[in-house]
């Protein structure tokens, strides 16, 4: 009925669409790559900003403990019993309330 070359009416437009879902399967696809490709860097960098951030706290722990240990080798500390944290005077502590028997609050931090 219809030759090679010819063409039945109702298939009049499928390569289009055939070309119009390929090209849109490789937008796709390039889209994915230059996303994958972009945050690339955002990453390395927020690994070079742990890594300076646990340099740098390392390094602040090895400065506090060589200077504690020489307090300690050159005998001006013998303990840590002064050195705690004590709470500053004319705070008001929710601790020190509850240790003084004034009654507790529900949500004492608001």
């Amino acid at each position: 009925m219809y030759s090679q070359l010819d063409y039945a009416p109702h298939e009049k437009g499928v390569g289009l669409i055939v070309v119009i879902l390929v090209l849109s399967f490789m937008m796709s696809i390039g889209l994915v790559l230059i996303t994958t490709t972009s945050t690339g860097p955002e990453v390395a960098g927020n690994i070079r900003d742990q890594q300076q951030a646990f340099n740098a706290a390392e390094a602040g722990f090895d400065t506090t403990w060589l200077t504690i240990d020489g307090y300690f080798t050159e005998g001006g500390w013998t303990s840590f019993d002064t050195h705690y944290l004590q709470e500053p005077p004319g705070s008001t502590c929710p601790c020190s309330r509850i240790i003084s028997g004034e009654k507790q609050m529900k949500n004492y931090w608001i």
